[in-house]
């Protein structure tokens, strides 16, 4: 049994016990935990605390609440098409290479490109406010806890190749099903 996975700077740690994987990210910028159940993501919390706002999935929806009132349900928006997207992503100097090419053509074609967030961004696609999220690089404890937290709202997490995400890489994020298959083909047509 591995009981640590990571542990930087006293901000990231996860670990895993048997079939659980729990992950924690910095106070400042949110904390994250993450539950898989039998290797997927099964439920997911972010907390933000300096805007006082919590997002988590349940077993059949998402939620948020602020300053620990009324839970509200999540629906991420219906959005098809690239050019009606609002993008966001951490920073653009996470991505080199091929990687940055990728971003700054889905950047050309999407409506509105937005940096910074980083997992609140996830929960603000969740909740409707963004369509599209790209990262490159991402770990585990970087986004097992927002994959519940998104399809439970509607949406879909994948890598850039279409493949499960719960493992981290290149991850890729859309409020609707269908945007993400339009994203997909556009970055691998490069």
């Amino acid at each position: 049994m591995e009981l640590f996975h990571n542990l930087v700077l006293g901000f990231d740690v996860a670990f895993s016990l048997q079939n659980l994987w729990f992950c924690f990210i910095g106070c400042f910028l949110g904390t994250l935990i993450g539950v898989l159940k039998d290797g997927v993501p099964y439920f997911g919390l972010m907390d933000q605390p300096f805007t006082g706002e919590r997002f988590w999935s349940g077993d059949q929806a998402s939620y948020h609440s602020v300053r620990g009132g009324q839970p509200v349900a999540m629906k991420s928006r219906s959005c098809t098409r690239i050019e009606d997207a609002i993008l966001t992503s951490t920073h653009p100097d996470l991505f080199e290479g091929e990687r940055a090419a990728v971003l700054a053509h889905l950047k050309s074609v999407a409506r509105l490109t937005r940096y910074g967030g980083d997992c609140y961004s996830y929960c603000l696609l969740a909740a409707g406010h963004v369509d599209l999220i790209i990262e490159s690089d991402l770990k585990p404890y970087d986004i097992v806890a927002l994959i519940p937290i998104i399809e439970r709202a509607g949406g879909r997490v994948t890598t850039w190749d279409g493949s499960d995400a719960s493992s981290g890489g290149d991850i890729i994020a859309a409020g609707d099903p269908r945007l993400l298959e339009a994203a997909l083909k556009l970055i691998n047509r490069r």
